[in-house]
């Protein structure tokens, strides 16, 4: 998987993988690291799967690594894992969060259905948006105002081409 990363006016911050070392680094315009967060502790991401999303606010985190979801409070420097009710065996990722950083839209992979979910920060429960059945959802992204979400859907049995969906 390709690295993870954001871009701002003064700092690009792009998650750094180093065998079972993974964390996110603030690189400023001079090359220079300038803070970094561990990635939460677990298991050995699945063939490298990782991915990570920076909220808004810069002060919390959304990890996966094809586990459970876990948030990060760079003020408290805790990471608490999300309570999505994925099933065992399922997995998350690339999580997304919403202009407001109230939701986190993510995708499952592997046991049970293959969705797109949306995780509500305060209340610290999920829901499903979309179900693809044994298609793979990829690369969920916010529109600017919130209301919808754009992902990739792959090609399938009855589909010869990967899919835009809105």
């Amino acid at each position: 998987t390709l690295p993870s990363y954001a871009v701002s006016a003064n700092a690009l911050v792009a998650l750094q993988m180093n065998n079972a070392d993974r964390s996110l680094v603030w690189v400023n315009r001079q090359s220079a690291v300038v803070d970094s967060v561990r990635a939460p502790t677990g298991p050995v991401p699945y063939y490298g799967a990782i991915s990570a999303a920076l909220a808004h606010d810069g002060r919390h985190i959304a990890f996966a690594a094809a586990g459970p979801l876990w948030l990060y409070d760079r003020d408290r420097k805790v990471a608490t894992r999300a309570h999505t009710g994925i099933i065992p065996g399922q997995g998350i990722l690339e999580p997304a969060w919403d202009p407001g950083d109230s939701l986190i839209a993510y995708r499952t992979l592997f046991n049970g259905p293959l969705m797109l979910g949306l995780y509500h920060v305060r209340t610290d429960t999920a829901d499903s948006l979309f179900s693809s059945g044994t298609r793979n959802l990829r690369v969920p992204v916010w529109s600017p105002n919130g209301r919808r979400i754009v992902f990739q859907l792959s090609a399938g049995d009855t589909v010869p081409h990967d899919e835009i969906w809105i």
